[in-house]
């Protein structure tokens, strides 16, 4: 069985996208995800003007709204941002449990 690729070009370099075979659940993972979104926003601005694009899709998925280049800084900031948060608030509840029954989740 011969093994097709999608191939995108962005600024003058190839990248391919690879096939995938989807699972019983429907569900698939592409490692170049990022690309295609960037890609496909960038064919939605140039092929049709017309359309608007919201502010937050850029946002959501870290995309650059001049250039549609992936935004890794960004990225990163939001992943420890996030991961940040998530310690923060199962410390407080640790001290909570702690405080409140004398017992602890950790511990």
């Amino acid at each position: 069985m011969r093994q097709v690729f999608l191939k995108v070009f962005i600024n003058g370099k190839k990248h391919k996208v690879r096939d995938f075979q989807p699972d019983l659940g429907y569900s698939y993972y592409a490692r170049n995800s990022r690309i295609l979104r960037s890609h496909f926003l960038r064919g939605i601005a140039l092929f049709r003007p017309d359309l608007r694009i919201d502010p937050y899709i850029y946002s959501e998925f870290s995309i650059d709204p001049d250039t549609y280049e992936f935004d890794k800084k960004g990225y990163w900031k939001a992943i420890i941002l996030a991961t940040l948060f998530v310690i923060l608030i199962y410390m407080g509840i640790e001290w909570y449990m702690k405080y409140r029954f004398g017992i602890s989740i950790i511990f």
